[in-house]
């Protein structure tokens, strides 16, 4: 038996030698006639497979940092769907509204993009705690790395950036302006040492809604300190803080939030002083309010909105004292919800802490969530 390697030009030179020798010796019987067309077939065969090795090769060339950049599947460039950029479950074929929110669903290439980059710089390169310092953002696509200038409005923002401590303790929802050469630039602040996380929320143009998370620290933080440091959340038993005027009491479903199924939770709004119910709720960047969830080791993170809507064309409108949010919260453990609400010019952001349970199974035991699209694992 002859040892044919089909993988080198060299290979594909002796597969053809052997093919032409055996077909001018035997191909005068029917017997011959049969291995000959066994051996083409061969050779056939082995001019894929060094086709496929050298696809694989090219892939395998095309990582970077750590994450394959995979050229789009065929389907994927056909057919472009629509999707709710708060609510990325929700998807269509055809131009419409979430059914959660009442957003006008997206339209975007490709649901299955790998993670677009983002690079971050500060200015200086050193953080000191209670002093400025300027943040640059620049969102590159995941495959040609050219950087993305295009963005879709959402929530009245191009660009959504969240700033919170790795304790979980500050808080704080920003957004960057758009530069000449397409980064997004920002002052800010963090009021102690340690370390932070940036969410970076957006959609760009032709790609599906992104989340993002990059850490930053400050210069006098001891690293080894905060690596190791494991921040442990505590669930509120009074869901009722006051916020200024605002006092806010949350309520969550018979049973609370269960892990991987969409949840309701809801908040009532009164006036601290008088105790009456709230009715004057402002409008914030398009919603009466804006909820992010961020889970105890801030690997998970959700952003939703009132389901209640703003009318477009009652600019004087009000909202309360009722605000609706739907959220499914996609791992069982404790997470951390900052809601942000305005009223009379002051925005106020009430802070509560709660369980995620597992859904129970026949036998009362907790079984894993149904299958979900989860938030992208942060780093």
């Amino acid at each position: 038996m002859i040892h044919l390697d089909r993988s080198t030009g060299a290979g594909r030179r002796r597969t053809w030698l052997a093919t032409w020798l055996i077909t001018a010796l035997v191909s005068v019987t029917p017997v011959g006639r049969v291995a000959a067309d066994r051996v083409a077939a061969d050779r056939v065969a082995a001019d894929r497979v060094a086709a496929d090795r050298v696809a694989a090769d090219r892939v395998a060339a095309d990582r970077v940092a750590g994450e394959v950049i995979q050229p789009p599947a065929a389907a994927d460039r056909a057919a472009a769907a629509y999707v709710c950029p708060m609510h990325p479950d929700v998807r269509g074929t055809a131009p419409g509204t979430c059914h959660i929110c009442g957003m006008a669903l997206t339209r975007t290439e490709s649901l299955t993009s790998p993670e677009y980059r983002l690079d971050v710089q500060t200015d200086p390169a050193t953080i000191v705690p209670g002093r400025p310092f300027k943040l640059r953002l620049t969102v590159r696509h995941p495959r040609t790395h050219a950087v993305v200038t295009q963005f879709a409005v959402v929530h009245e923002k191009r660009f959504h950036l969240f700033v919170i401590s790795e304790d979980l303790g500050h808080y704080d929802h920003v957004h960057p302006e758009q530069v000449e050469d397409g980064s997004w630039l920002l002052d800010v602040s963090v009021p102690r040492s340690g370390r932070y996380r940036l969410y970076s929320d957006f959609l760009p143009a032709g790609g599906p809604p992104q989340v993002i998370a990059r850490p930053i620290v400050t210069s006098d933080s001891p690293a080894a300190v905060s690596e190791s440091a494991e921040t442990r959340l505590v669930p509120d038993r009074v869901l009722n803080h006051t916020i200024g005027q605002l006092s806010v009491t949350l309520e969550l479903p018979p049973g609370g939030l269960k892990a991987g199924h969409e949840g309701t939770f809801v908040y009532r709004l009164a006036d601290a002083a008088t105790g009456k119910p709230v009715t004057d709720v402002e409008p914030y960047l398009g919603a009466w309010g804006h909820s992010l969830a961020v889970s105890e080791d801030m690997s998970r993170v959700v952003h939703a909105h009132p389901v209640e809507g703003v009318p477009d064309d009652r600019p004087a409108a009000r909202g309360g004292p009722r605000l609706t949010f739907k959220a499914a919260l996609p791992e069982p453990g404790r997470y951390r919800i900052w809601t942000q609400i305005k009223r009379s010019g002051e925005i106020a952001t009430a802070v509560f802490t709660v369980d995620v349970a597992s859904e129970p199974d026949g036998n009362g035991a907790g079984s894993p969530p149904v299958e979900h699209r989860r938030p992208r694992r942060l780093r």
